[in-house]
């Protein structure tokens, strides 16, 4: 997403900016530039990609989860660390890609079944730690 703030906010709620991030002080321009929470919604104003240094990282976004409505995406999400990353992140959702393919551009359906299995153990055990969290 290269497209100016204003575009975003433009058609927000409808839409969010993504951002990918490799350390932690881009995580926080991100969310600085970014994470708002409006009286209207508490749909996702960012999507934090994360990369490099802060990939696998979840604590790094974990406070930029309690005050802002946000979607954690990573291509090292995979079934068996998506409960760690839901309890210590609590994000409003996630974005798996890589973690749920048996080989690039095939989706492996035991794989994305045990993603919405991870999921629905997450939201129905009460876990979310905040209003913003998943």
């Amino acid at each position: 997403g290269s497209e100016p703030r204003a575009e975003v906010e433009a058609v927000t709620p409808h839409a969010f900016k993504g951002v990918t991030v490799r350390t932690v002080s881009e995580i926080d321009a991100a969310a600085r530039t970014y994470g708002r929470r409006t009286k209207e919604t508490t749909w996702p104003t960012l999507m934090l990609q994360l990369a490099g240094d802060v990939a696998r990282r979840w604590s790094a976004v974990a406070a930029i989860a309690e005050r802002y409505p946000m979607l954690l995406a990573s291509e090292r999400l995979t079934p068996q660390n998506i409960p760690g990353a839901l309890r210590e992140v609590g994000p409003w959702g996630i974005d798996v890609w890589e973690g749920v393919e048996s080989e690039p551009g095939v989706l492996d359906r035991a794989k994305l079944a045990d993603v919405i299995g991870a999921v629905r153990a997450y939201d129905t055990q009460g876990l979310r730690r905040s209003a913003a969290g998943a």
